[in-house]
This record gives structure tokens, sequence and C-alpha cells, in this order.
């Protein structure tokens, strides 16, 4: 598998493994099987650990409730925190958690949730006054937001060894993004470059505010101040026709990914719009070729209906493995 790949497969063979699997179980050893983990939660859609050596974990239900399983395996009656969130879709509510890594002595983390109306989907920062207490309380405040359509929101977020917070966006809008939002990465003629930051993955320096606002930092209004900044290795960063946030882009709906802990490679789940569904590679060693070609294509298979994106298989990062 290259440095920036795909493996793309049609959704109805997903299944038909998954099936497979399942008739397989009898031969697949103990440790490998699947368990229950907890019961009594409603719409999970994220579990972390605050690495606090506490053996908590931490669930996100969809709703608005953080949940935490204690280490006994007990899930906790009272939510560790609770907010108003716009749920109505299935694709919104409370979606995203990350812990600060130095949580345990900073008590720092934060979430990605969909606003009310046309608030946008919103990160947010909480600090807890006690990082080992099971219920929260503290302060909270607003980072950065990007606008919101009906659906295809993203929401993942995590922090990656170099202890910055990665942030998945989804394209938003109609069938394969008839606006090329997840393709764009700057337009001076629309004031609002935050749509932008749509369809991609982002990369903050959460930690470091910023004093005064440069004119590419698309989440943030230009001379004032922001609550985070752009980390010197983005792609963006000193460029000033592309949003400093970006690290990767071209792509629907990156409804979840993970980062290998040990060397920093992310994987990402995208949604597809039709029959093909991706699961990315993006290596931490990879400098250039970070796009992963939606709408145009869908891995190395064209998107959308007009024939466009033909090419695929050649001119974008994703590709079979």
């Amino acid at each position: 598998m290259n440095s920036n790949a795909s493996l793309v497969y049609p959704a109805v063979l997903g299944v038909l493994l998954l099936l497979c699997l399942g008739l397989a179980e009898a031969t697949v050893p103990p440790e490998l099987r699947l368990s229950s983990f907890a019961t009594g939660l409603n719409n999970p859609l994220a579990i972390s650990s605050p690495g606090d050596g506490s053996g908590r974990m931490f669930v996100v239900e969809r709703g608005g409730s953080i949940r935490i399983v204690d280490a006994a395996g007990v899930l906790l009656e009272t939510p560790y925190y609770s907010r108003s969130v716009d749920s109505e879709d299935m694709e919104r509510g409370l979606l995203g958690l990350a812990f600060d890594p130095d949580f345990a002595s900073n008590g720092t983390l934060y979430i990605v949730y969909t606003g009310k109306g046309s608030n946008g989907e919103i990160l947010h920062r909480l600090v807890a006054s006690d990082p080992a207490s099971n219920i929260f309380s503290g302060t909270d405040a607003e980072i950065m937001r990007v606008p919101l359509f009906y659906n295809h929101n993203g929401g993942d977020i995590h922090f990656g060894p170099d202890n910055y917070l990665y942030w998945s966006t989804g394209s938003g809008t109609g069938s394969f993004d008839p606006e090329d939002l997840a393709q764009n990465l700057w337009k001076k003629s629309v004031s609002n470059n935050d749509y932008f930051l749509m369809g991609k993955v982002l990369r903050l320096d959460v930690r470091t505010p910023t004093k005064s606002a440069a004119a590419n930092m698309c989440g943030a209004s230009r001379g004032k101040r922001a609550a985070y900044s752009i980390p010197a290795g983005n792609p963006y960063a000193d460029t000033e026709d592309a949003c400093a946030e970006i690290w990767l882009y071209g792509l629907r709906n990156p409804w979840r990914f993970s980062i290998d802990r040990d060397n920093g490679d992310l994987w990402i789940g995208d949604v597809g719009e039709g029959k093909w569904e991706e699961v990315n590679r993006y290596a931490s060693s990879e400098t250039s070729n970070r796009n992963f070609g939606y709408p145009q294509c869908e891995g190395n298979h064209p998107g959308r209906p007009s024939g466009e994106g033909s090419s695929c298989a050649t001119t974008h990062g994703s590709k079979n493995s």
C-alpha cells in the first residue's frame, strides 16, 4: 500500500464479509472475539480514554451527553457532561471527543458538536476543575466552527503524537458536492472562507492561542484573537491562497478516523456517495499529494456520474491497495 492510499470496495461486499466473519467465529481465538463492553447507552458514537491511569472510558452519546464506564466496567448513571446540541438528523449531535495529552494534570478535553439552528459544527474546549471527578465542573469555551449542511458532517477529533489536534469535516451540500468545497482550498471572491474548511482533515495547535489571526486562517477573523494557532508544518501555513488549517482534502464524509500512536499515520473512514466506501491511509512521512479526490473521484473510481474523474487511478492520491 502506498503512503496515500485507499482500500475501496462495494458496500454490499463489506456486508458479506461481516457475515462470513460471523460464520467463522468458532475458529477465531477468544482474545479476538467481540464481547459486550457496556449496556444502557443511547446512540453511542465514540469512546476515548483520558489516559490518566484511572481505567475510566468516556463514551459520547449523540444526544449530547458524555458517559463514563468505570474501571470495573460499570456505566455510571449520571453523565459526566451534557449540553444542548442539534441531533434532529442522524448525522448530527455530539460527534467527537479528545483528551489533551496532559489531561491528568490540566483537566482539558475537547468536543465537537452540531449547534442549534445555523450555528455550524463547533469545536469546544472544556477544562475540568478536578480531572479525577466523574462529573464535570469547570470552564468551557468555543475554539472555532465550520459551516454545517444537512448531512456529511464528519466530526471526529484526535490528538496526534505531535500533540496537535486533528479534526475531520464533511463536504456537506448535495450529491457529489456541486460546489466543489472538498477540492477548494481558498476563493478570494467568497467572503466566508470557512466554507473551504469542509471536506477536509484540519490540524490545529489548540494549546497555543493567536493574538492576531493571519488572513489565511479561515476559521478566525483576520487581525483578531484566535483560540488556536497554525502548526508550522501545515502545508498551507505560509500560503496566501489556501486555508492554513488544512492538512488533507478531497474527502466526502470522514466520519471516523484513527491516528497510529507509533508513527502518526492517519487511517480515515470516508463514507461513500453510492456503492463505494473508502478506508484511506495517509502516512505521516508524506509531504505531498494530500488530495483524496472527492467529488471527482471515489478512491480510484470516477465520482460524478458525468464521467468527470475518469483518470482517478493516476491523478489522485487515493488508490486501491
